[in-house]
């Protein structure tokens, strides 16, 4: 059997305080309902061998102290004995669940302990698991605050799934630092905005368990002994989440369903502007994606195929091609939804990179569905902090379409699809995103962090830190830059004419202006001359091309009154 050592513990009323080496401090996490009012207490020092234990300066007898107006980001002086020496600490309180990670962790996945305490829960849960880095860049050699990737097992190193926080039972979590975000809590934000108003995938009617992101609780973290702050604690994007479906072991060779790849660089491949035929089925890699289902230990060789005929068609494909056939590829009501999310948010980094692809059963079809992935750099946040988030990622941007799927749907608008994703934007735009609603939903981030003092915390360790390229880490600051923020990218959307703005009636070629141009589409197309998408002259859509359409167009063009 294998175990980690245990640490010292202090406890109040039963619970575990963890402590942070570095800045000397006890913390506890309580339920919310103690927050603002006195804490009664009764304290157990026996495994840290403490005597003649004063806090603010009050004797306690007995163990029993009651703490004075419990606050976030209040602290408790303490003085105690401990044999010859004299000891000097503090005790805090939050309400946030507390992880221990315990371990010498890297890029590779080791053996290590980890120890959750939920608010006023005195059983804390204590596992093995194995643990790794997570991610890319945020892991080079001068990055600080780690993200993590647990696997649960038992002692003898066999899986072993736990539900945490009430949500699913799985082995597999994840540990979100918000490295680089000055907010620390803009990717779950964002996860939970595009859990809320996203079309579903194609196959969630046969699969109406499916969550087409992941779900998480807000944590603060130490890690062997020091704090290491604020993280958001979620599910992995994985197959047991999006149910798509498992491989078949009773085949040979096993025979592949279901299929998940996630984008982690920019490059023509990610980008679907170009394609090559490099890949290898007995790799994982394929220039910038990584299959991450089935895993290539479990069906060596794996099969690329259905990825890079669907990269091939939107690389190569004629604009003919590409609008009668890009449905039969692609599950376009949530490409549509991904669109108004990344251009919403300002999502400039999830348009090649931080894109997860996924087939449902390619047996049965072969269409790929999109999904979003660390959406860290979203509402002005720069990817790297070398120009701090004002000037490098500014509101009144677009989302640059470099993705050729994304763009050539945007311009050639198959379908009427782009008009489409304009509507989809103005009809959340009075719900889910209007300027209230978004912004409560980072006013709410921002309330639990400062309430529960975990954003405080989190400023004392990590702000100047080169993870954040030097700056200082304030929340209130970062609040109103957000709130700001969002009521100008709004307001931007709205009115930007290549972006969100509503078409105007009888605009076919899509410049915002209905004139000749527009005229001549629909008498082109009555002569058989127009090379474009016939819906789109098909004005009074009738399902024919004829003088109705160049009728209705003139009596627009006549009493229009164009910008």
């Amino acid at each position: 059997m294998w175990l980690l050592a245990a640490h010292s513990q202090l406890r109040i009323n039963g619970l575990t305080a963890l402590h942070d080496s570095i800045t000397n401090f006890y913390l506890c996490s309580i339920p919310e309902d103690y927050f603002g009012a006195n804490y009664d207490a009764t304290l157990d020092f026996s495994e840290l061998g403490w005597t003649d234990v004063s806090i603010d300066g009050t004797a306690v007898s007995n163990g029993e102290y009651t703490f004075q107006l419990v606050e976030g980001g209040k602290y408790y002086l303490v003085t105690a004995t401990c044999g010859c020496e004299v000891i000097h600490t503090r005790i805090g309180f939050t309400y946030l669940p507390l992880v221990w990670l315990q371990g010498e962790f890297g890029h590779e996945y080791v053996r290590g302990l980890v120890t959750l305490c939920m608010p006023g829960e005195v059983s804390a849960g204590q596992w093995h698991a194995k643990v790794k880095w997570r991610g890319w860049y945020t892991n080079y050699d001068f990055k600080h605050k780690r993200n993590y990737h647990i696997k649960f097992v038992d002692a003898n190193g066999e899986k072993v799934d736990r539900r945490l926080f009430g949500l699913r039972k799985d082995n597999s979590w994840l540990l979100d630092a918000g490295q680089i975000d000055l907010a620390r809590l803009r990717n779950r934000t964002a996860t939970e905005l595009w859990m809320d108003f996203n079309a579903r995938p194609y196959w969630a009617d046969r699969e109406p368990e499916m969550l087409p992101g992941v779900r998480g609780e807000v944590v603060e973290v130490f890690l062997n002994g020091e704090y290491r702050g604020v993280f958001g604690f979620t599910e992995a994007l994985d197959r047991k989440q999006l149910k798509i479906k498992k491989f078949d072991e009773t085949t040979t060779p096993k025979t592949i369903h279901g299929q998940l790849w996630k984008t982690d660089r920019y490059n023509e491949i990610t980008r679907m502007t170009g394609i090559n035929n490099n890949w290898n089925n007995n790799s994982a890699l394929w220039t910038g994606y990584e299959i991450k289902y089935p895993e290539i230990e479990d069906v060596k060789p794996t099969d690329w195929s259905v990825l890079y005929n669907a990269i091939d068609f939107v690389a190569n494909s004629s604009d003919y091609e590409f609008c009668k056939h890009v449905g039969e590829y692609f599950d376009l009501p949530m490409i549509r939804d991904y669109m108004v999310l990344v251009q919403t948010l300002m999502a400039d980094d999830n348009n090649g990179k931080n894109m997860v692809w996924v087939c449902y059963d390619r047996t049965e079809d072969k269409k790929l569905t999109l999904f979003p992935w660390d959406l860290d750099v979203t509402l002005g946040q720069c990817w790297n902090n070398a120009h701090y988030h004002y000037s490098a990622q500014g509101w009144n941007k677009e989302v640059s379409m470099s993705h050729q799927l994304l763009h050539r749907l945007k311009t050639l608008n198959p379908g009427h699809f782009y008009d489409g994703v304009i509507q989809r934007y103005h009809e959340l735009r009075s719900t889910i995103l209007s300027q209230e609603s978004l912004t409560q939903r980072y006013a709410e981030k921002y309330e639990l962090l400062m309430n529960s003092g975990a954003g405080q915390r989190e400023s004392a360790r990590w702000t100047n830190d080169s993870d954040i390229g030097g700056y200082d880490l304030n929340f209130p600051t970062e609040y109103n830059f957000i709130k700001n923020y969002i009521g100008k990218r709004l307001n931007y959307l709205d009115q930007n004419v290549f972006v969100f703005r509503q078409p105007l009636v009888g605009d076919i070629n899509g410049d915002y202006m209905v004139d000749a141009a527009d005229l001549n589409d629909v008498i082109n197309a009555i002569l058989g001359r127009y090379t474009g998408n016939l819906q789109d002259v098909d004005y009074n859509g009738d399902g024919v091309v004829d003088v109705l359409d160049l009728n209705t167009i003139i009596n627009v063009i006549l009493g229009s009154n164009n910008p």
